[in-house]
């Protein structure tokens, strides 16, 4: 694989590893929709548009927060239908993107005015 702005001879060198958490995340995600690390705290979310959850890591693996995407959650007047992509802004406001063409905004409460 080769990056658009490197020179022809020049190649990516990826390292890989397992990620293992103290928590055992598959008891909540049937599938993985979207992974995002919130770069202020290290935090992994994983996100599954199935199990309509998303679920926050600490960098030692340590669970901090499961959100569910259910109808009465988080101001939810519906489930989250099919939840695919996760991003937050540069004031950790999250954003989450589902089928059909559908985009939530949450915010913490504190931040909230």
């Amino acid at each position: 694989m080769r990056d658009a702005g490197c020179a022809h001879d020049e190649r990516l060198s990826l390292q890989v590893r397992d990620w293992h958490s103290r928590f055992d995340y598959r008891s909540y995600l049937r599938d993985l929709s979207s992974v995002e690390i919130h770069l202020p705290t290290g935090h992994l979310l994983l996100l599954s548009g199935e199990s309509k959850v998303l679920v926050e890591y600490d960098p030692s693996g340590k669970l901090v927060e499961i959100m569910p995407l259910w109808r009465g959650h988080h101001g939810l007047k519906a489930d989250v239908p099919h939840a695919e992509g996760v991003t937050f802004d540069e004031s950790s406001v999250l954003y989450i993107v589902s089928e059909p063409n559908l985009f939530y905004r949450f915010e913490r409460a504190s931040a909230m005015p």
